[in-house]
């Protein structure tokens, strides 16, 4: 009893009585990781509202008109292992089958409506297929579909809702650990390669369906739930024209709930009020994808220049003072969103004065967002999600098949 009390006591002492109190058990929780990611961003343009020497909050006056965000889109998906391969070496290789969804919900006359005609999702096989093939002599078959690796991939803008993506190399069959011989072994790797490559297609996914949208809507404001991924690599294989595309995005606001990258000045940062906002600065590289492990990601530079900032959304009723990550996130725009079209010398301290409105009613607007308040939390993404993207999300994972279906959806077949 006595090392009981000194326990508790001591945990007492450290909380001064508040305990965090977080009620989803460790062994349940899928942590999003916070800044675990340095910006490799060169120091010399990062900073272009206020000099690095002056760089600290931002308050946004309370008479700035707020933009309306009228839609919004995010993306949902969902990976079961369906099989295991033994193979000679005595691997028992995992093989994935997993179901993404992308859609737009709009708001009009205060009331969130599914917009059907942008709504999109596709059924995807994941497997390391030349590991496979090689350990076995050529002996295993090739998945009967259409494959989404080619460079010239047409799986989107087609009937048919079914593809398959080979994970033995990262996406586009060039960098990272080659899974094959030993490394198939190493079942956690092939796990980590397969959540990541799904959340690359879903992301691929995600601007297909933008790009629609800006066709359809092109004067409405959109928030976007993660950054802004106009990926080169990504356009050029949907047969986008990236400049073209870009230019039209000029209404397109990225929000991200749990940054990756850390910023230059994250003690700072992390000491913002509901009131303010960071200073605006260059983003020019990011990871690809948003989630990956065991060095499944890489940098990849953007097209054109984003800028990034960031803002509290919530914070605790009680109990919490900064510096802390709880209710913070992040705003990502491209600079056509300020009709720039080329970076040029505009993006300077001393010529940002001209941008700030713009910046203030993007900031205002998400704020806004604020209330209605999502469902009561069960973890602390709560004081950053929002609620027509928390909506548009069960929406989502409504149309993806359960788990235990999509587990075996071969002998489900006929009425998937």
């Amino acid at each position: 009893m006595e090392g009981k009390k000194l326990l508790f006591d001591y945990l007492n002492k450290l909380s001064k009585g508040r305990p965090i109190f977080d009620p989803v058990p460790e062994e349940l929780q899928r942590y999003l990781p916070n800044f675990d990611v340095p910006s490799e961003d060169e120091e010399e343009d990062y900073y272009i509202e206020l000099p690095k020497e002056d760089f600290g909050p931002v308050k946004v006056e309370d008479n700035v008109e707020p933009v309306h965000f009228s839609a919004f889109l995010d993306g949902v998906q969902r990976t079961q292992v369906y099989h295991r391969e033994t193979l000679p070496n005595g691997a028992r290789v995992p093989i994935f089958i997993a179901h993404i969804a992308v859609g737009v919900v709009l708001r009009e006359d205060k009331k969130l409506k599914f917009d059907d005609e942008l709504f999109e999702h596709r059924y995807l096989l994941v497997l390391p297929y030349e590991g496979i093939k090689e350990e076995t002599k050529g002996a295993f078959p090739e998945p009967p579909l259409r494959k989404g690796d080619d460079e010239e991939i047409t799986c989107f803008e087609t009937e048919k809702e079914a593809f398959w993506s080979d994970i033995t190399m990262w996406l586009g069959g060039k960098g990272g650990e080659r899974l094959s011989g030993e490394k198939l072994l190493e079942s956690y790797k092939i796990r980590a390669r397969a959540r990541t490559r799904v959340g690359a297609w879903r992301q691929m996914l995600e601007l297909y369906v933008l790009k629609r949208f800006v066709e359809k809507y092109p004067n409405r404001w959109i928030l976007v739930d993660g950054p802004l991924y106009y990926d080169y690599r990504w356009t050029a294989r949907l047969n986008i024209g990236r400049e073209e595309f870009i230019d039209k995005a000029k209404y397109v606001v990225g929000y991200i709930k749990a940054p990756r990258e850390r910023p230059k000045n994250l003690s700072l940062i992390l000491k913002l009020d509901l009131s303010q906002r960071s200073p605006v600065r260059r983003w020019r590289k990011t990871s690809v994808p948003k989630e990956g492990h065991f060095g499944e990601e890489r940098k990849t530079p953007f097209p054109r220049s984003h800028l990034k900032w960031y803002i509290r959304q919530r914070i605790p009723p009680r109990g919490w003072t900064p510096p802390d990550y709880i209710g913070l996130a992040a705003i990502d725009i491209d600079i056509i969103t300020l009709g720039l079209n080329e970076e040029g010398d505009n993006l300077t301290p001393d010529k940002f004065e001209t941008y700030r409105p713009v910046i203030d009613s993007i900031t205002s607007g998400i704020w806004q967002e604020r209330l209605p308040n999502p469902s009561f939390p069960m973890d602390f993404s709560y004081y950053v999600r929002l609620y027509p993207i928390e909506k548009l999300e069960r929406t989502l994972h409504s149309c993806l098949l359960p788990p235990r279906m999509l587990a075996t959806a071969g002998i489900w077949r006929h009425t998937v």
